[in-house]
């Protein structure tokens, strides 16, 4: 294992992993639950994404030098070990299919009408190729450098908003805790990505900032998520933001420069690079982990198929918003599967170093 990444760039990593598209209607999910509480339920999922980071760090940490797959298959056995490989591998390459078909699809309603869903989909297979196949070190750089050039956007979206009227937010817990327990559910989708730690952690420098890395990135996705949840809500109030299913786009396209009439145009297609930080990480590490289970030395080999059927799946079924939908609520549900199995694995590594313990008293 040559490659090593620095404490950044494993920050940026999982922080890019966590940064999907669920931003853009992250506000409006929260708001039509529980109203101007609904940037509180995104405390409550960062605490839980966090909470888990570290038992997967801890989990991971008594074999320092292997792979989530070869962890696997110490933890649960050979046969078990690789049924959590696939289950891994499905995930991954759902999500991350998931993700470029979103993308694909707010690229062609917002800009290019006129453009088959199967054409930008092509097109965006092509750079990430180029950069999945570069390995862990690549991915590292890729997103560190995405996040320092396109964090300004955020700040963007407080031009619109001339009139601050924080009494949008008063009283907090106005219907009780009820309604953000049942908001902060929507965040266990916008947080997915904290999984990432699973595969790059063996490839981390030093392992010892692997838990303050871990919370830093969660956090930092915490503080974009809230930011922009805040915004929306002083623009639009909290009756009127269910109205607008993007309301974050929405928002963009209300800024207006001499110069430029329509910026959400220009935004959303250097948004893509943010989105990119998670699939293309997620495509690469679907073709590591299912060279285990292929016995493939080169797993780079296995990048380009998958890209393929990528290609051949969306030019086969109807695409719409129903079914993109439903593929989300599917990648929730996986996803908080692996929620559980973060404290699985946690048990587990207990339960072996209390039986290492035993052994070695015993001797």
């Amino acid at each position: 294992m040559n490659e090593k990444l620095t404490t950044s760039q494993y920050i940026f990593l999982i922080h890019g992993a966590q940064m999907g598209v669920g931003i853009l209607s992250l506000p409006r999910e929260l708001g039509e639950i529980a109203g101007s509480d609904g940037w509180i339920a995104i405390l409550i999922g960062w605490v839980l994404a966090s909470l888990t980071s570290i038992l997967i760090i801890k989990a991971l940490e008594r074999y320092p030098g292997k792979t989530a797959e070869e962890i696997f298959k110490l933890y649960f056995g050979n046969i078990l070990g690789k049924l959590v490989i696939i289950y891994f591998a499905s995930y991954l390459v759902f999500f991350s299919y998931t993700l470029m078909l979103s993308m694909v699809m707010l690229l062609k309603s917002w800009i290019l009408p006129g453009t088959s869903v199967t054409t930008l989909l092509s097109l965006l297979v092509i750079p990430t190729f180029i950069v999945s196949r570069g390995k862990v070190k690549v991915l590292g750089r890729y997103a560190e450098s995405t996040f320092l050039l396109t964090f300004w956007i955020l700040f963007l979206l407080y031009i619109p908003v001339d009139k601050n009227d924080w009494l949008y937010f008063l009283p907090f817990f106005k219907d009780g805790f009820t309604p953000i327990i049942e908001s902060s559910k929507t965040t266990v989708f916008s947080f997915l990505g904290f999984e990432i730690i699973f595969f790059i952690y063996p490839y981390l420098g030093n392992k010892k900032n692997a838990l303050k890395g871990a919370i830093a990135a969660n956090t930092i996705t915490m503080v974009i998520y809230v930011s922009a949840a805040i915004a929306c809500y002083l623009f639009y109030g909290p009756d009127t933001i269910g109205n607008y299913f993007e309301p974050v786009l929405n928002q963009l396209s209300n800024i207006r420069f001499r110069y430029v009439e329509r910026i959400d145009v220009i935004l959303l297609p250097v948004y893509m690079f943010v989105v990119s930080t998670t699939w293309i990480p997620y495509v690469y590490f679907t073709a590591t982990s299912l060279s285990h289970i292929v016995k493939i030395k080169r797993c780079e080999n296995i990048i380009l198929p998958i890209l393929i059927s990528f290609i051949i799946v969306t030019f086969i079924m109807n695409q719409d918003w129903e079914l993109l939908n439903k593929m989300k609520n599917g990648v929730t549900f996986m996803g908080a599967i692996i929620y559980v199995f973060a404290f699985l694995l946690y048990g587990l590594s207990l339960f072996h170093s209390q039986k290492e313990k035993g052994e070695q008293l015993e001797n």
